[in-house]
């Protein structure tokens, strides 16, 4: 059984028992492979693929770049991409997301900026579609100022964010836990800039974030971050750290987008060891000393 990230793991010990039952799982970098370890699961190998998901799709590009000249055409010269995250109410116990409330002052601290900066345009990639319809106080402002030219919606469960944070001078995430989403658009778009706000308090688990990147890439303080990004945009310079990924390596060695064809290449391997009559142990030893032959023994995590 081979499995692949799709959601970051969180740094939790235990986190999502027997979630992933896999001989071999995918994971994108070190700081993936790290994160799946501590969950509880049976997993025999992790192998390092890089970021399996493609980040190009020419035709789609091709009509949102027309959106975005067409803001830009408009007066916009300033763009901020936001992620939104799963959020609820939080009746239950079973599970904790972002607070509804909390994700609805999120985009609205981001839309009264429009008011005072004419020249900022959003980007809003949600996390699936209708995330953000339930949020009564934000949902209208969003499609009126669709309606403007001020903002683009991309509201579909097919969209991947990293394939448009290229288009945008900062990508700003929400969430109850590191998105997976915001990763994505600093491998694939590594120039760019991308921070996270921790409305929930990741000190204790996010150690090394917090330790090295506090108020550069991981924000707890809303109203900091926007002084930041308002700063960014009146002097866009190296010198200004925030939303610089250092060591992007950790979190994806290969950056190409090619992680989809690394692992369809060993499975296609691994298929045909068994198809040759070698038990699964051997077909696995086979078919990873090949792939780590071909991409450094560093591609194999040992916790």
């Amino acid at each position: 059984s081979i499995g692949k990230i799709k959601s970051l793991p969180t740094n939790l010990e235990g986190d999502f028992i027997g979630f992933y039952p896999n001989n071999i799982f995918f994971v994108w970098g070190k700081d993936s492979a790290k994160r799946i370890s501590k969950t509880y699961n049976t997993i025999q190998k992790i192998l390092i693929s890089g970021d399996p998901y493609p980040t190009k799709n020419s035709e789609k590009d091709k009509n949102f770049l027309k959106k975005i000249n067409s803001m830009k055409d408009n007066g916009i010269n300033f763009f901020i991409m936001l992620l939104d995250s799963s959020h609820s109410k939080n009746s239950e116990a079973n599970w904790q997301l972002m607070y509804s409330e909390n994700m609805e002052n999120f985009f609205l601290n981001f839309l009264k900026l429009l008011e005072s900066h004419k020249d900022i345009g959003l980007i809003i990639k949600s996390k699936r579609k209708n995330n953000l319809k339930s949020l009564n106080k934000i949902y209208p402002k969003i499609k009126i100022l669709e309606q403007k030219q001020k903002c683009l919606l991309i509201d579909d469960n097919n969209e991947i964010a990293a394939h448009y944070s290229s288009y945008a001078d900062i990508t700003v995430s929400a969430g109850a836990f590191i998105p997976g989403t915001l990763i994505q658009c600093a491998i694939n778009n590594s120039k760019n800039r991308a921070v996270i706000y921790d409305n929930t308090n990741l000190r204790k688990f996010e150690t090394e974030l917090y330790a090295n990147f506090h108020n550069k890439l991981i924000f707890n303080d809303l109203d900091f971050l926007t002084e930041n990004i308002i700063s960014l945009k009146k002097s866009n310079t190296i010198e200004k750290k925030i939303g610089l990924w250092e060591n992007i390596e950790n979190y994806d060695p290969f950056m190409d987008g090619e992680g989809g064809k690394r692992v369809g290449k060993f499975t296609r391997e691994l298929l045909d060891n068994l198809n040759l009559g070698l038990d699964s142990n051997s077909a696995i030893k086979s078919s990873t000393e090949n792939y780590l032959k071909k991409f450094g023994s560093d591609k194999e995590f040992h916790d």
